[in-house]
């Protein structure tokens, strides 16, 4: 299925099933038989926000197979969509944005962008519970690729190709205040870049239980 400056947004567990009807996903949300979005191909302008926007989701959802592609957006765009901007076009803030949500699993897709445009977050974690990011490729101009905010826990992270984000921030980078709580991050590669190591303030963060292992640096040929 091919999404031309379409976002998805999707505030309520509602709202997803709308969704998944609406298009014809396979599955009914539940542990066992979850709902499966796939093989989308989506290029999206900046004049939007995401790609997809879920919040306040507790159904079990899987997005997979997909490649996500933001482009600058023209002028001409932004004129017709009626936008008032309050940072550059060439801006998205995120492709994936989670919020207030649960049970979502990104596996085995691909996150491009054009060299022109700046994306602040492949991914951002805000509020969010049992989140698996397995398999992906993330080949965008970004800031960072991974965003972690306030409050996330049981996050897994396995098993991705991180290519260098445009910054020196690291391919996963966090705003303050935020915490991380029983979660895994392991056995990704990445290709001249970094996870963020000058960690803020102790009273500004919380670690609990967080496996950091057997993550491959390419450039410097070294394991964090």
């Amino acid at each position: 299925m091919e999404l031309k400056n379409q976002e998805i947004t999707i505030e309520s567990d509602e709202q997803l099933v709308e969704f998944i009807k609406q298009y014809g996903f396979e599955g009914n949300g539940t542990k066992t038989n979850p709902f499966i979005i796939k093989n989308i191909i989506s290029r999206c302008g900046t004049i939007h926000n995401s790609h997809i926007a879920l919040c306040n989701i507790t159904y079990h959802v899987i997005i997979t197979n997909c490649i996500f592609y933001t482009y600058t957006s023209t002028l001409e765009e932004l004129r017709q969509s009626g936008q008032t901007r309050v940072y550059p076009l060439n801006v998205q803030p995120c492709i994936i944005d989670l919020v207030s949500s649960e049970n979502i699993a990104l596996i085995g897709n691909i996150f491009q962008s054009s060299q022109q445009t700046r994306i602040w977050s492949d991914i951002s974690l805000c509020h969010v519970n049992n989140i698996i990011i397995f398999g992906n490729h993330f080949m965008t101009y970004s800031d960072s690729h991974i965003q972690l905010e306030e409050d996330n826990k049981h996050i897994s992270i396995i098993g991705n190709v991180f290519y260098p984000p445009e910054t020196d921030v690291g391919s996963v980078s966090y705003q303050q205040p935020f915490s991380l709580k029983y979660s895994v991050l392991c056995h990704n590669i990445l290709y001249e870049t970094k996870i963020r190591e000058n960690l803020p303030k102790p009273s500004k963060r919380t670690f609990h239980k967080v496996y950091i292992d057997k993550n491959y640096c390419v450039k410097s040929r070294r394991y964090l």
